[in-house]
C-alpha cells in the first residue's frame, strides 16, 4: 500500500491510500481533456481541481 497526499486548487489537502502508485499513469489521465474526472484512493475528484499527487513521506518531508 502506498499513501499518498493530493493537493488541489480549490484549496484541499487529502491523504488516500492505494495499492500501488504509476506517476506516469495518473500524469496521463490528468493530462487527458477527455476526462472530466479521476479517482485515487476512493476519492473522486475533477482533474483540473487536482493540483499534485505526492508519496505522503515526500510531501511531509517537503512541508516540515
Amino acid at each position: 500500500m502506498v499513501q499518498l497526499t493530493i493537493e488541489t486548487h480549490s484549496g484541499h489537502i487529502f491523504d488516500v491510500e492505494v495499492e500501488d502508485f504509476d506517476a506516469t499513469v495518473l500524469n496521463t489521465k490528468l493530462n487527458d481533456e477527455t476526462i472530466n474526472s479521476v479517482e485515487i484512493g476512493g476519492l473522486t475528484r475533477s482533474r483540473i481541481d487536482i493540483k499534485g499527487v505526492t508519496p505522503a513521506d515526500i510531501y511531509n518531508q517537503e512541508h516540515k
